[in-house]
């Protein structure tokens, strides 16, 4: 075999071994890709009483507070947006000031702000559009640090729903049996009257009623 020859045939070798490795490349790619799909679909399974349908608003519900879960439901799904405070993603203060802004109170872009203007109120005196707080109590202060809120959707039963923007998911509703806000749950303020709600309510070590 002449070297001509030889070098022929190692170079339809190397072609065909380049054409073999592009084609299970390509296929590893494409199976790699369904997997990341179907792998962010999956990540959070949504209840029903999180669906994005059911995003409703009506302007002639019989109360404020109707009125303005009303609205905050309208937003169900939108993403969590790291101080966000418009339709573009929320973090949790941002989206309770969003929705109160909407009927004309005036409210701080921070949790533990929120919480020092509004009227406290225990589970039984809790309403619809209520915030609701959330955090740990630090004992060396003797205060709480408020690290998170959300708007109070229904107290139907006993029962505390809760409408928010939990982080790296969105606008939710969520429960207060759920073990996770439930160990964290500090308590429930009123800010629905006065409109411009100015005056603080709370004081470092004033403990929140829970109960």
């Amino acid at each position: 075999m002449n070297k001509k020859v030889k070098n022929i045939i190692l170079f339809l070798f190397a072609l065909s071994l380049a054409f073999v490795g592009n084609a299970q490349s390509k296929k590893h790619k494409k199976t790699y890709q369904k997997r990341k799909v179907n792998h962010k679909v999956t990540v959070r399974a949504f209840s029903d009483t999180n669906s994005v349908t059911k995003n409703i608003y009506s302007p002639n519900d019989s109360t404020t507070g109707d009125s303005l879960y009303s609205f905050a439901k309208s937003h169900l799904g939108i993403r969590y947006r790291y101080g966000g405070a418009d339709a573009r993603g929320f973090d949790c203060s941002g989206f309770v000031l969003y929705c109160f802004k909407r009927f004309g109170y005036k409210l701080p872009h921070e949790a533990g702000q929120q919480r020092k203007v509004s009227i406290p109120q225990t589970n039984e005196t809790a309403q619809k559009g209520d915030i609701i707080y959330f955090g740990y109590y630090n004992k060396r202060t003797r205060s709480y640090y408020i690290s998170h809120s959300g708007i109070v959707a229904s107290t139907d039963g006993g029962k505390i729903w809760f409408i928010h923007s939990a982080s790296n998911i969105g606008i939710r509703l969520d429960s207060l049996d759920q073990a996770w806000y439930r160990q964290r749950f500090v308590g429930i303020g009123r800010v629905l009257e006065p409109k411009i709600a100015t005056t603080t309510r709370y004081t470092d070590g004033v403990h929140v009623p829970t109960n």
